[in-house]
């Protein structure tokens, strides 16, 4: 995100992606899989039209902010400071498995 690039998070276990449930999420700009996934994330990749990555790029452009040091460090502040209401930011409690 950093970089400008669409991101692909894999994991073994449990995806912890932040924003989860947002309209900044990963799942708005970018994709996740658990390792065993990969071959049916792959087919999802190579059928990408030019248009979907593309909007995928003005996506990131705008999520990323969020993404920086002062960003994450402004969405703490949000949420220790109205951590369950309206304006907690963007980050979400999560159930532990």
């Amino acid at each position: 995100i950093q970089m400008g690039r669409i991101p692909i998070h894999l994991y073994n276990d449990i995806s912890w992606i932040p924003y989860v449930g947002t309209n900044i999420s990963l799942d708005h700009y970018g994709f996740e899989a658990n390792v065993a996934s990969i071959p049916p994330l792959m087919t999802k990749l190579k059928a990408l039209s030019n248009e979907t990555v593309y909007e995928m790029f003005q996506k990131i452009k705008e999520v990323r902010p969020y993404y920086t040091y002062e960003g994450v460090m402004e969405q703490i502040k949000l949420f220790l400071g109205d951590p369950l209401g309206p304006n907690g930011g963007y980050l979400r409690c999560a159930k532990v498995p």
